[in-house]
């Protein structure tokens, strides 16, 4: 049986001629001044406020907090996590975060919907200035779709130093397709370079990675310019969705640790991993409850 797919080329002039709108708002802030995201709207407007708007100059070193889960888009992806091209038409497009320096915390919250034909990323780069700290933690981003020739990631394509940038506690169910052969594609980060240092902890990724009909195991990170980057990946896991054995970095595992509490466990078992939490039977995957719960393998109790 074949799979109806709308060329990536098209996927731009679809978005333009028919997409629908999302008018962004601003998002109150809180008594240290972190912008309270709950709206798409108020998602959309946090990025103008980090990207700049009209006469508003880009704060880049914003700081953003989710108190709710945002829904931007439903239904993007179709049962087997391609675009659902049908819909596609009415889908709001989103902007990727361009050089982001603050923090984004999910609180436990997640982003469903994203979409960008022509782009990759809540954040399209992370650039830590010199003794600086980017914090971006305890988020999920789900029933997304991103496409671009570049290099490509679910939470950020690219990240750069000279500072530090800290990816704490995020995971993704999502599709990248890139029209690149091989093309450095990933689940969190697609490309590393400018010296960066980055972290991350606790994460794991079950994004579909496409080029050119070629599926990739999820990996979380895409390439590493050279040996000057500080990169440490911690307690981070990808799903295996292929034949390969490893990956570069993290942990490759199974699809049945999604469901029996396996990676909920590992993912607990890190300092800062008691965000983690599943209902085995009920929830069919780790998310942001704290409690894992009827774990068919005893040890995972």
């Amino acid at each position: 049986m074949s799979i109806k797919r709308t060329p990536v080329f098209l996927l731009a002039l679809i978005a333009a001629v028919g997409a629908k709108e999302i008018e962004p708002a601003v998002p109150s802030q809180s008594l240290n001044g972190c912008y309270q995201i709950s709206t798409a709207e108020e998602l959309y407007g946090f990025a103008q406020i980090v990207n700049g708007h009209d006469s508003t100059a880009a704060n880049t070193s914003a700081c953003g907090e989710l108190t709710k889960d945002i829904v931007v888009n439903k239904n993007v992806l179709n049962k087997w996590d391609l675009l659902n091209s049908d819909s596609a038409e009415t889908l709001a497009v989103w902007k990727p975060m361009v050089d982001f320096a603050g923090k984004f915390d999910g609180n436990g919250h997640t982003i469903s919907g994203l979409y960008s034909p022509d782009r990759a990323g809540l954040f399209e780069s992370i650039t830590s200035p010199e003794n600086s700290v980017v914090v971006v933690r305890d988020l999920g981003i789900l029933d997304s779709y991103f496409s671009s020739t570049n290099y490509l990631g679910v939470l950020v394509n690219s990240v750069y130093g000279p500072g530090k940038t800290q990816i704490t506690n995020f995971y993704t169910f999502s599709t990248i397709e890139s029209t690149k052969s091989n093309p450095y594609i990933a689940g969190v980060v697609g490309y590393v370079s400018g010296n960066a240092s980055l972290t991350l902890t606790n994460c794991y990724s079950v994004a579909n990675l496409v080029d050119n009909w070629n599926n990739y195991d999820s990996r979380l990170l895409g390439y590493t310019r050279s040996n000057n980057e500080s990169l440490n990946v911690i307690n981070s896991y990808a799903i295996k969705l292929s034949s390969s054995e490893n990956i570069d970095y993290g942990t490759l595992v199974d699809t049945a640790a999604l469901f029996n509490g396996a990676l909920t466990f590992l993912l607990r078992e890190n300092a800062e991993g008691s965000i983690w939490g599943q209902d085995v039977g009920r929830d069919p995957y780790p998310i942001f409850t704290g409690t894992l719960k009827n774990s068919i393998a005893d040890r995972y109790n």
